[in-house]
């Protein structure tokens, strides 16, 4: 059995079209019916699904390891977690390892987290309606170096973050040309995992002010 070493890059939660993965080499897939995550050994074509057995998470959520046949092969995969972004990710995948995940009708957001080198590279969000799944919002966070910046198109404009704050579900980002809030409508798992990546990012910022209200 090959040992495959590897982290999580990617995050994607997406109540529309009833999607949630986790994205290293392969792509661990949450599925809906069987209320447990399976390799997808064809990402970008038709899913061909394998079950992932043995799966053993360590108690600080720093390592996952699993067996699953990928490529037509039998694969030991070793997820190391080298920072405390990957940290949150591994905790949100052991949780709905343990529990029936649903998607609620109240669900309106597509949220994805990209990491990159160890560090956050893209938070991406998209609120469409519930009845007419027209877009209604969206909100494109970038780290370019050491700094954080809100994306907004039309017009396109590209602005440094100076303030994060947040209140509840809403976030509220502050850059030198003005305030840009935002209300999440998405079930408290996957949002706190987001807003725990966003406040470990700007921790470790020296130029980001960070505020928590509750």
């Amino acid at each position: 059995m090959k040992h495959i070493k590897n982290q999580i890059t990617k995050l994607e939660y997406n109540p529309f079209s009833h999607r949630l993965y986790f994205l290293t080499n392969a792509l661990l897939c949450y599925n809906f019916d069987t209320f447990d995550f399976k390799i997808d050994n064809n990402p970008l074509g038709e899913p061909i699904l394998s079950k992932i057995q043995n799966v053993k998470i360590t108690d600080n959520n720093d390592k996952i390891e699993l067996d699953t046949v990928f490529r037509r092969k039998e694969r030991h995969i070793v997820l190391d977690c080298y920072n405390t972004i990957n940290q949150y990710i591994y905790k949100l995948f052991a949780t709905l390892q343990k529990l029936q995940f649903h998607i609620r009708k109240e669900d309106m957001d597509r949220i994805v987290i990209i990491v990159e080198n160890d560090v956050i590279s893209e938070i991406e969000v998209y609120k469409r309606s519930l009845e007419t799944n027209e877009l209604l919002d969206t909100l494109t966070i970038n780290r370019l170096e050491n700094n954080l910046y809100l994306e907004e198109f039309c017009p396109y404009r590209k602005s440094l973050i100076e303030k994060v704050a947040f209140d509840g579900k809403a976030i509220l980002l502050k850059t030198e040309e003005k305030e840009r809030m935002f209300q999440f409508d998405i079930q408290d798992l996957i949002f706190d995992c987001f807003k725990n990546i966003l406040i470990d990012s700007c921790m470790s910022l020296n130029n980001i002010l960070l505020t928590r209200s509750r």
